[in-house]
């Protein structure tokens, strides 16, 4: 997968030697819960699994936000939420 299709600030910053360092925060895209923070982690695309993850994915879930890189995913709250009201899915939000 070319790396260039995903976010340009993100990936030149992962490819340059060394890497880049930054704390990623797991967040739930529905309730806006944080799930995890990984503090100061060296940011490896292939170990989290982004790379298999098609362009509009990856910048629908992952940017960067006050210098942290925040993942957008589903809690499990949310998640269960969803296989219970599947018409939910068609909705922007379905949080209040």
């Amino acid at each position: 997968m070319n790396l260039c299709a995903f976010g340009q600030t993100l990936t030149e910053s992962i490819l340059s030697p060394g890497g880049v360092t930054m704390a990623i925060v797991y967040r739930c895209r529905h309730c806006k819960t944080q799930l995890a923070e990984l503090d100061e982690y060296k940011v490896d695309i292939k170990a989290l699994g982004w790379d298999r993850l098609s362009a509009a994915d990856y910048q629908e879930m992952v940017q960067i936000d006050s210098g942290h890189i925040v993942c957008q995913v589903a809690c499990e709250d949310c998640e269960n939420a969803l296989q219970r009201n599947p018409h939910y899915h068609e909705l922007d939000h379905f949080m209040q």
